[in-house]
């Protein structure tokens, strides 16, 4: 009868553990692959929330007729750009829901209000933006961008 060598089968544990490292590496990989694709999706929507909101402060900026009274130019402003109601502001609503998931969820607001003013010839208004979505899995309203404008 042989007797069996002290060696016998090392060579299998060592492939064993080799292939269990590799494993562990490959899976460390995929989960780096995985955060990263939501994290430049994350980007993509913050961007184009940011988009949003300067496509409506832009739309607000147009809007304003120089000719009219500060108060009358608030009142337009509040009328057509305020939520929930404003004609603008439903108009790009529509825009808002359809780029961004989730976005009906938490509907964005937009609200105006008058601001003191430095001199008596510069009268504004400040506009505040805010834009909610979520990705799917994510409660709602787990994203929010805010914009911040003075409108004169």
């Amino acid at each position: 009868m042989r007797l069996r060598e002290p060696q016998a089968g090392a060579m299998l544990l060592e492939a064993l553990i080799g292939i269990l490292i590799f494993s562990m590496g490959i899976l460390a990989i995929v989960g780096l692959l995985a955060a990263s694709t939501k994290s430049a999706g994350d980007a993509k929507y913050r961007m184009d929330a940011s988009q949003l909101s300067n496509q409506l402060v832009g739309q607000m900026l147009g809007s304003i007729n120089r000719s009219t009274s500060s108060a009358l130019q608030l009142v337009a402003l509040q009328n057509n750009f305020s939520s929930p109601n404003g004609a603008a502001y439903t108009a790009w609503l529509g825009n808002v829901t359809a780029n961004l998931p989730g976005a009906v969820a938490v509907p964005p607001t937009v609200v105006i209000i008058a601001t003191p003013s430095t001199s008596l010839n510069t009268p504004s208004s400040q506009a505040t933006i805010t834009i909610s979505w979520n990705a799917p899995n994510e409660a709602a309203g787990a994203h929010v961008y805010t914009t911040v404008a003075q409108i004169r």
